[in-house]
Order: C-alpha cells, then structure tokens, then sequence
C-alpha cells in the first residue's frame, strides 16, 4: 500500500477526529516518527544509552530547541515547564553545556537584542533566566549569572583542564529574527562579537583551548551573511586557539 503523508507540519496530532489515537491508518511507533516532536520515551532511551555506552564521557554537549515544534501554540509557560523538564531529565549525565536554540522564545525566533526597544511581553529575559537556573549544577554560579545577564551566552573552564567552553547565542543573526531589522542594523548585536573575541584573547594568552557551542551554524542559509562573514574572520583569527565548533538546528550532524 501506499504511505501517505501527513499534510500537516507534524504528526501525532489530533486535528481532526480521524487522526486521534488508535484510528490513524499509519500511527507512529513507540520511539515516534521523524515527522513528530521526540516523545519522551525516545528522550529517556537516549540518556540510558549514553549513559550505557559511554558511562566514563567526560562531559555532553547540547546545541538547544527544546521546546515543542507546534510554535504557534507554546507559551511562556510552556516554554519555562519544557526547559525544566528536558534539563532535569539531563541530571543523569553529570556534566552538561547548554545553548539556546531558536525555539526557546516565544514567538519562535524572536530574540531582540540589546538597545532594541520593545513591549515588555516580548523580552526574552524569563527565558535566559531560566536556562541559568538550570545550568547553574554544571556551569557554576559565576557562569550562570553570565547566561542571564548576556542573552544566554557563557564562558567556562572545563573543571581540571585548559578547555574552555564557550557558549553563544546565534540567534542573533538569524535571517528570521525579524528584531534584527533595524533601520541601522547593528555589526554586533548585543555586543556579542565583541564578547566572544575577548574571550578568545584570554584563552589565547593563557594557552587555552576553546570548543564554541552554538544552535545554528554560522554560514547555514538561516544566518544573515555579513554575520556568518564576520563570525569566519573571527574563527581564521584564532584557528589555533579554537579546537572545534558543534551547532545544531539543521536536524543533520553538525
């Protein structure tokens, strides 16, 4: 028979009573399906098996988008209840560094930066607030207080070595953060860039080396180009110091 696929953006949704549970011609399995959200069976199977396969890893790295895919119905609450869950369920992997993806805000994508003036109910600071409650086990307080205060972006010393971890917040340059728009558009938004050079230059001068963790990559079709320009003259600056980069967003490994 031939399969049909879902209309909708994603499945395993009741939209209309046909496609309830139980009468659906083509209901996902007990780990989902690639077209729904990952339920939560499929997320405790993955921390199981980390913690199965390699039980000695010195630490995990996650690249963000945490919340449900049905963007036009999550709220701040959702988004506040999503983040605790997903980051307690973690607990079990001791060690974890965190980045904000682009849909931890509600709307999905908006991340005003700093000097850009909006409503109140637009900040995302009750986010960036809670993402520091919940790093805070594995960052440390100094960290943590970092993430609330400069967008969801942090600095650390892997604890008993010379890698630093370096967290930022690419949704700053995100072709669909329509607050970028600006009738001047901001270089450096936030003060990021310039952040993450001096960054850079402490870790240089200390013989430091640096993993930088983000949720989309720099150069992919949703970063504005001049920011993925200035972000590649950063990296050539300081290719000896930068070991590596890991981003998420484009569901391929990155």
């Amino acid at each position: 028979s031939q399969l049909t696929v879902p209309k909708e953006s994603l499945c395993c949704r009741t939209y209309i009573p046909s496609e309830a549970p139980g009468v659906t011609k083509y209901p996902a399995g007990p780990w989902g399906d690639h077209h729904c959200d990952s339920p939560l069976d499929l997320e405790e199977s993955l921390y199981a098996a980390i913690e199965q396969i390699v039980p000695d890893a010195a630490f995990t790295m996650f690249t963000g988008d945490l919340v449900e895919g049905v963007q036009w119905l999550t709220t701040r609450q959702e988004i506040i209840t999503d983040i605790d869950s997903v980051y307690s369920h973690m607990k079990g992997l001791d060690l974890v560094y965190g980045a904000v993806g682009n849909h931890e805000a509600n709307p999905v994508n908006s991340f005003p930066p700093a000097g850009v003036q909006t409503l109140a109910n637009y900040s995302n600071q009750y986010m960036y607030d809670r993402l520091a409650e919940n790093w805070v086990q594995w960052i440390g307080p100094e960290a943590a207080a970092n993430t609330a205060s400069r967008y969801g972006a942090y600095s650390v010393l892997h604890p008993g070595t010379n890698l630093r971890i370096i967290s930022f917040n690419t949704m700053f340059y995100m072709k669909e953060n329509f607050w970028l728009y600006t009738p001047v558009m901001s270089w450096d938004p936030s003060s990021q860039f310039q952040w993450l050079i001096s960054e850079l230059q402490s870790a240089e001068e200390l013989n430091e080396r640096v993993y930088i963790l983000g949720h989309m990559p720099m150069g992919a079709s949703d970063s504005l180009y001049d920011y993925s320009s200035y972000f590649d003259q950063v990296v050539q600056r300081y290719e000896a110091t930068i070991a590596a980069l890991f981003f998420g967003h484009t569901h391929r490994d990155q």
